[in-house]
């Protein structure tokens, strides 16, 4: 305790709250993305602080649980080598697994709610959901748990009269990190995950890659990584032993947290449901943050017994925080100002891969399908490429600007002797080309074309 204690302190113009203690640890061992870094200090204090902390907003308290998704290119970044060194500083026992099933993961969860989820690769858990995939259960759990209800019984999962096949779960806490390349995440999501309201749960912490030379790992880094595995037991200790923090903004801050989030809709316009989540995240860090703030002192400290500290809540006074007379922590403006200079970079990524999915993936596929064969009818257009009425028209009207695409009204006369166009769809390329000398539909190509 003392070496790390005096480690520490030496570093004390350098590291103020817990979340520098932690960013201190990951310089020291890897050359990760630091958004990476920072995230998972945050995501790693915010589940320590346990289900009876929230701060008080409306339309409901919101907890501090964190669904991290760290997106970057292969191997450079280090996406897994950071979820590793934030799995290795957690106590195991708020561990789970998605295992073979989701009857397994609920079950488990079941057991103990308080959980961390250390998930895989992102894309290959996506498959296995679409389709009818036996892992698709898994996306409503996660939405379920996302919002952490005081009592949830998920829906039958086994019939089988040797084994329960219904779990009541209470004061669910359940924070998950995965990984994903650009590339696999836009080859595998989807507007419904995006407009259900899966994605948008999730931050998307994009992480650049740093051209660095190998170098040799400094003895301090075991250091730090005592003190935070030490730092993060001690609060869970306190956690379980006591109340929770309650925590709420003061009025300035409440008034610049309404400016941001008016700022926040203009930038998630494409998917307003982005600005609305990630607004949610805003309040959990500027939470997470103070108690970073408070509490990194203390770890810092040492002559500080923390053994004989008996609660969080206790923890935050001796580190000089004071609540109201109503036992609440108030969070100041300077925090939501913090907040969103880490939410922003995110909002603005998710927002690209949403436009890319409302935009540019469907007229890709409408590019792709008509590259096969064309012409081709609306009807055959849209069964192929799955797209959906709003989706459809606007990548038509895409590739109609760039004079790729051409639009056939064809006349028909319906049995009932009604008369109209059905729409059918060509490529500029192929006029006057020996597909287009033998097409049935040639006449009414010409017209178009005019």
């Amino acid at each position: 305790m003392s070496t790390t204690s005096t480690t520490i302190v030496s570093s004390r113009k350098l590291i103020k709250s817990f979340i520098d203690i932690f960013q201190m640890y990951y310089n020291l061992t890897t050359d990760a993305a630091k958004e990476y870094n920072w995230w998972l200090g945050a995501q790693l204090l915010g589940h320590a602080l346990g289900y009876n902390s929230r701060n008080l907003i409306k339309p409901g308290a919101i907890r501090h649980n964190l669904y991290l998704l760290l997106v970057g290119e292969s191997t450079k970044p280090r996406k897994t080598t950071s979820q590793n060194l934030a799995k290795d500083v957690y106590p195991a026992i708020s561990a789970i697994h998605v295992g073979a099933s989701p009857e397994r993961f609920i079950s488990e969860l079941s057991e103990n709610s308080h959980r961390v989820l250390w998930m895989g690769e992102f894309s290959g858990f996506l498959k296995k959901t679409q389709r009818g995939g036996y892992m698709s259960p898994m996306i409503e759990y996660f939405n379920d748990f996302y919002d952490c209800p005081r009592e949830i019984t998920p829906r039958a999962l086994v019939e089988n009269k040797n084994r329960q096949s219904t779990f009541t779960i209470k004061n669910s806490y359940l924070s998950i990190n995965s990984t994903v390349t650009p590339e696999m995440l836009r080859e595998t999501i989807t507007p419904e995950l995006i407009y259900g309201g899966f994605l948008v749960r999730w931050v998307l912490v994009y992480g650049e890659g740093r051209d660095t030379d190998r170098e040799l790992l400094d003895p301090n880094a075991y250091t730090y990584e005592e003190a935070i595995r030490a730092s993060l037991e001690t609060i869970n200790r306190w956690v379980q032993a006591g109340k929770g923090l309650t925590f709420q903004f003061t009025k300035s801050c409440l008034a610049r947290y309404n400016e941001i989030a008016r700022e926040a809709r203009k930038i998630g316009l494409t998917v307003e449901a982005f600005a609305g989540r990630y607004m949610d995240v805003m309040i959990k860090v500027a939470d997470i943050l103070f108690v970073s703030d408070v509490i990194g002192p203390l770890f810092m400290n040492p002559s500080l017994d923390r053994d004989i500290i008996p609660s969080l809540d206790e923890a935050m006074k001796l580190g000089g925080a004071v609540p109201n007379d109503k036992g609440i922590f108030l969070i100041d403006t300077k925090y939501i100002e913090e907040a969103w200079s880490k939410i922003r970079p995110c909002l603005e990524y998710a927002r690209g891969m949403a436009d890319y999915v409302s935009f540019e993936l469907p007229t890709a596929k409408l590019h792709a399908e008509l590259s096969k064969r064309a012409p081709r009818t609306h009807s055959d257009v849209m069964r192929y490429t799955r797209l959906e009425a709003t989706r459809m028209a606007h990548a038509v009207q895409t590739l109609a600007e760039q004079k790729w695409l051409l639009r056939i009204p064809i006349p028909f006369t319906s049995s009932r002797g009604t008369t109209g166009y059905a729409l059918s769809y060509c490529r500029h390329d192929l006029l006057n080309s020996t597909v287009c000398n033998s097409c049935t539909i040639r006449k009414e190509c010409g017209e178009a074309e005019k």
